[in-house]
């Protein structure tokens, strides 16, 4: 059962890199800020709970600003060991409220292979905010529905603070109140009841107070497209699936089945928790054959009840809230996580369900599903993991040579300069050192004797929102040969004034340009190239890649024109 959760925190070890990445850039405006002189409490608080876009973001904010005081400036990679740490503590509930049910511990290994697996890698490896909403904000809410459910009023009453990070950490936590409010009546216990409700109200007028002061975004009009919002949220409860088909309506047909199989394992729980076993008489006789009628002391089956129903809903939130229903963004791996994070729970759920005579054959059918999408995953979908390494160490080395970044949106222009200001300010102003490059090239690069040609075999074009983005093939036989095979390469572009760096995409899903464009045949190796950020010049190209820890360069006799008068 630790094999996958060694590896999983060995990748993010190996890969996670200390730069920040699109949304990461408000972490520095917030660290500039808290160098202001004369700071108050008040001027903390406000910025602790300011509103990123429609999500208050408290956890992620206190673990930047601890880590600004201790280490002396920002450091991504800290972030994700910090947010991987609240993961590894969801799935130690998970199976601590397991275990506590009787449950082998062999049949949880299931549970880790679900979860630690690189599906998701946005959450646990290139993303930091995302490594710090969504990952602390699901074991906050997790952590105060077991709490709500012990006998203990103290633990009880901690319950109140846990909660209150869930709520104020995520765009989704307001559903932690109502979930929470279910559990405290299904418990029957007045008192908690009526604390509970104070405590919801208190919650909600803060969070009213807070976007009302900030005018944050509203979500739209999604309540006129319901069919849509329901056809997404089935096509992301099965996203789990989309290491084994990209086809939308299959996908869509795994999250119903999920949820209905689900559905009808929570209900009739439910109904065994609320001593309503007696309407469970109009179901067919199969199914009292296998339904362990014993659910009814078992409180680690509300827990795990309470956490299925929050992960669903935060599924069901993301879908309307994006209006986008029917739709491949719908599929990001940030949002892949929720789906096997509920996955897992449904898991332990059926479980607990059926009666123990049965467990063997539901745990051997877990398993061999399992071992099917964490092999998958590490099998198809690393390199895209791996692809997005490439792109921050890029980042690294095109900010040093020529001030850009290539890890941006990239269907607008418009945040380009803005990210540039923030990143030269921050690292003036000492709030983020800046790693080393990948190389100097002119000087500790090996350069290879054989010179290239015909590297990239097709030079083309295409408009992405408003951004112009150049798309080049390389030659797919060059780099299996034996001097590329299963080596990380770059594509490097010189002038006589300039030098950039650019990954090259040879993962095999190729999962994020599918996601942003919805076209699925690109080529097997391929570089884009933000045509509008790249002084137009006359470039010599070159291939650059890694072998046991020295850099080499492949020169190329080929020269393309790129980028645009700026």
């Amino acid at each position: 059962m630790l094999v996958p959760i060694l590896l999983h925190l060995w990748l993010v070890y190996q890969l996670a890199v200390n730069i920040p990445y699109i949304d990461d850039y408000t972490f520095l405006l917030d660290c500039l800020h808290w160098q202001l002189p004369d700071l108050t409490l008040t001027d903390y608080l406000k910025q602790l709970f300011y509103p990123h876009g429609e999500h208050v973001i408290l956890f992620a904010r206190l673990t930047v600003l601890a880590d600004y005081w201790i280490e002396g400036s920002l450091n991504f990679r800290t972030l994700f060991f910090i947010g991987n740490l609240t993961f590894l503590g969801t799935v130690w509930l998970l199976v601590r409220l397991a275990r506590r049910s009787g449950i082998q511990p062999l049949y949880l290994l299931p549970v880790t292979l679900f979860l630690f697996q690189p599906q998701s890698y946005e959450n646990t490896t290139t993303w930091a905010i995302c490594a710090l909403q969504h990952l602390p904000a699901l074991f906050f809410a997790f952590l105060a529905f077991d709490l709500i459910s012990r006998p203990s009023e103290r633990a009880f009453l901690l319950s109140l603070p846990v909660a209150f990070l869930a709520v104020f950490s995520n765009g989704n936590g307001l559903i932690t109140l109502g979930v929470g409010f279910l559990v405290v009546l299904a418990l029957k216990n007045r008192f908690r009841l009526i604390v509970w409700l104070g405590f919801m109200a208190v919650c909600l007028g803060l969070y009213l107070y807070i976007h009302h002061q900030s005018h944050s975004p509203a979500i739209g009009t999604n309540l006129t497209h319901p069919v849509r919002v329901l056809v997404g949220f089935f096509l992301m409860v099965g996203s789990i699936g989309l290491v084994f088909t990209r086809s939308l309506a299959v996908l869509s047909a795994i999250g119903f089945a999920i949820t209905a199989l689900s559905g009808l394992v929570v209900i009739t729980g439910v109904y065994q928790l609320l001593d309503r076993a007696k309407r469970l008489s109009y179901l067919p006789a199969q199914v009292h054959r296998f339904f362990d009628r014993s659910l009814a002391a078992n409180t680690s089956f509300l827990v795990l009840t309470a956490c299925f129903l929050y992960t669903v809903l935060t599924l069901f939130s993301i879908s309307f809230a994006r209006s986008l229903g029917w739709y491949n963004s719908l599929l990001l791996p940030r949002f892949i996580w929720f789906a096997t994070i509920a996955f897992a729970v449904g898991y332990l759920l059926i479980l607990l369900w059926f009666k123990p005579s049965y467990r063997p054959l539901v745990g051997r059918v877990a398993l061999l599903i399992g071992l099917l999408i964490n092999g998958f995953s590490y099998g198809f979908g690393l390199g895209e993991v791996t692809y997005t390494r490439q792109l921050h160490l890029s980042d690294i080395t095109n900010w040093q040579d020529d001030k850009i970044l290539v890890s941006l949106p990239a269907n607008t222009r418009q945040l380009d300069h803005f990210y540039s200001d923030i990143l030269a300010v921050a690292q003036q102003k000492g709030v983020y050192k800046l790693p080393q490059p990948l190389s100097t090239f002119a000087l500790d690069t090996k350069a290879v004797s054989t010179s290239l040609s015909n590297v990239v075999a097709k030079d083309s074009s295409f408009l992405l929102g408003d951004r112009q983005i150049r798309y080049l093939t390389i030659e797919t036989g060059l780099l299996k040969s034996a001097a590329f095979s299963d080596k990380e390469v770059y594509l490097v572009a010189r002038s006589a004034r300039h030098r950039f760096i650019w990954p090259v995409n040879q993962s095999y899903t190729k999962l994020a340009p599918y996601l942003m464009t919805g076209k699925a045949d690109w080529g097997a190796a391929m570089v884009w190239v933000f045509d509008d950020q790249v002084p137009l010049d006359s470039y010599q190209i070159s291939l650059a890649w890694s072998e046991k820890g020295d850099w080499h360069i492949a020169p190329t006799t080929q020269s393309i024109k790129l980028g645009t008068q700026l």
